[in-house]
């Protein structure tokens, strides 16, 4: 899982060297405050039929989503530190893995509010 990542390749004619990393880091973003509103909303939803039980989803989702946001701005200033051209490291999933962990109990929280 440490196998280096070659450098990337030079930019499409048109687009800036930090273009790609930008819009990558922002999508991030986008879907880290995506988890947390939706979380939020699935508990609101939830916590008349089944209580306070149905706050884990935040619970579990705010610590995910700063996870998130800190793991993309940290990995973007290392892309675009240009002064240094170690190659990056293949990720390994534990954000990707977060998000779908997530997903997978707020939907659980909402199928048992539906149920109850």
């Amino acid at each position: 899982m440490d196998d280096p990542v070659p450098a990337p390749e030079s930019p499409r004619r048109g687009e800036s060297a930090g273009t790609q990393n930008e819009r990558t880091s922002l999508a991030w973003s986008r879907t880290a405050l995506s988890v947390v509103v939706t979380a939020a909303i699935v508990s609101r939803l939830a916590v008349e039929s089944i209580g306070p039980i149905a706050l884990v989803s935040v619970a579990a989702a705010v610590p995910v989503s700063i996870a998130l946001v800190l793991g993309s701005r940290r990995r973007y200033r290392r892309r675009m530190d240009w002064t240094e051209r170690a190659p990056l490291r293949i990720r390994d999933g534990r954000f990707e893995f977060a998000v779908a962990a997530v997903t997978v109990l707020m939907i659980l929280v909402l199928a048992a509010a539906v149920v109850s």
